[in-house]
């Protein structure tokens, strides 16, 4: 036991950081007044001193201009969101963040992601890759624990909604986050970027550890949409490697069939361990496409994005708890331009991962960049049927992509 111990003891340290940054994310530590009534939490105290201190002993090499440098590099990146600031139409806001995006909340993730690619820029990408594999094993091992919490203990920390399961409480797997679709996107992530990175490093026997595991994960939460671009992910994932293959005339057989052995044993292992929150999230798939795009997979989204053409006011929007939708939860509060802005931002995004995977074409590395247009896409239709655009994670995950596009511009 203590040799299992001692050779794995990295990989053991990381579960633990990963399980206390994630218990104390919600934890809301100071508050203050800074554009209206605002906090901070245990992470975010804990992001800024990482920064500082790695900041400062990048002085000596790099010099203090040196996030001045890097930053003048992605102006086409930052140029929208700074559109988006200077168009907030809406002062009147609600502070709560899963209802509407503030400027407030814009500046904290920008700096989330844009420290991020600073720090990461910087990191060979052997070592980063490895890294990365470590944390989405320790998500999807820590995870598990919630699972069983969630479905088999029902611990009352872990419940989602009050009561008992007639009135109102499900098993829906979420913590440590407010809603399932939060943790549901968060797996999501995590599994698609685990799987470019396992093949890449072709560590492919991970493959069946990760991939069932984290259906049974993703599907626990009961999120429709989650559990449609799993699917659609999955598929593109496949289709890029198949093309890669046929284009360049690589072998890829072996990629190809560990991903599809692994979908059949998560196929059959979520079968067998069916639920009512596994049930809801399949149920998307009996829509058809024009019913899921207007928003007509349950009422009350129909309901709430008929208004974005009964008015142009942010007020009537939110009346409803918000627009189920980040685009056009924009539009009402911040106005049509800032919506736009937003838009372009993301469709930039997608073009540095686009490049990424196509630098990288020939290389091992392929796999793991074919992740990152994947997970973009998922964010990207996600955000349609949810307001999750203020979770910290989505803007570190954008802040990784941008690393590697410094990394790669600094090294041409």
């Amino acid at each position: 036991m203590k040799l299992l111990v001692k050779e794995n003891k990295g990989y053991l340290i990381l579960v633990g950081a990963l399980m206390l940054a994630l218990m104390f994310s919600g934890w809301r530590t100071v508050y203050y007044q800074f554009m209206g009534n605002r906090s901070a939490s245990l992470v975010d105290f804990l992001f800024v001193l990482a920064l500082a201190l790695l900041y400062h002993r990048s002085i000596p090499k790099y010099g203090y201009i040196y996030p001045l440098r890097q930053l003048s590099k992605l102006w086409y990146l930052w140029l929208p969101l700074a559109l988006m600031f200077s168009l907030y139409t809406n002062e009147a806001a609600p502070a709560n963040l899963a209802s509407s995006i503030t400027r407030y909340a814009l500046v904290a993730l920008s700096f989330y992601m844009l420290g991020t690619a600073l720090v990461l820029s910087k990191a060979p990408k052997e070592r980063l890759l490895i890294y990365l594999l470590g944390l989405a094993l320790a998500v999807i091992s820590f995870y598990i624990l919630v699972y069983v919490f969630t479905r088999f203990i029902y611990w009352k920390p872990f419940i989602y909604g009050a009561g008992t399961p007639l009135t109102g409480w499900t098993p829906a797997l979420n913590y440590p986050f407010g809603s399932p679709a939060h943790a549901g996107l968060f797996l999501l992530l995590n599994l698609i970027l685990g799987v470019g990175v396992a093949l890449t490093l072709r560590k492919y026997y991970l493959l069946y550890f990760m991939v069932p595991v984290s259906v049974l994960e993703i599907f626990q939460t009961g999120s429709r949409s989650v559990a449609l671009f799993f699917v659609m992910g999955m598929i593109a994932f496949f289709v890029l490697i198949l093309l890669r293959g046929w284009l360049l005339k690589m072998p890829v057989i072996k990629e190809l069939t560990y991903l599809l052995l692994s979908g059949l044993v998560a196929a059959i292992l979520l079968f067998f361990s069916m639920d009512m929150e596994g049930e809801r999230a399949l149920s998307i798939f009996s829509y058809n496409p024009m019913q899921l795009v207007s928003g007509e997979a349950d009422e009350y989204r129909a309901n709430a994005w008929r208004m974005v053409s009964a008015t142009e006011s942010g007020a009537a929007g939110r009346a409803a708890f918000g627009m189920h939708n980040a685009y056009f939860d924009l539009w009402l509060s911040w106005g049509k331009l800032a919506a736009v802005s937003f838009v372009i931002f993301l469709l930039v995004m997608v073009g540095i991962a686009t490049m990424l995977l196509w630098s990288n074409r020939h290389e091992e590395y392929f796999f793991s960049m074919a992740s990152f247009p994947v997970g973009l896409g998922a964010v990207i239709g996600v955000i349609y049927a949810n307001l999750l655009m203020h979770l910290k994670f989505i803007w570190i995950y954008f802040g990784l992509i941008l690393s590697l596009h410094l990394a790669v511009r600094k090294d041409s």
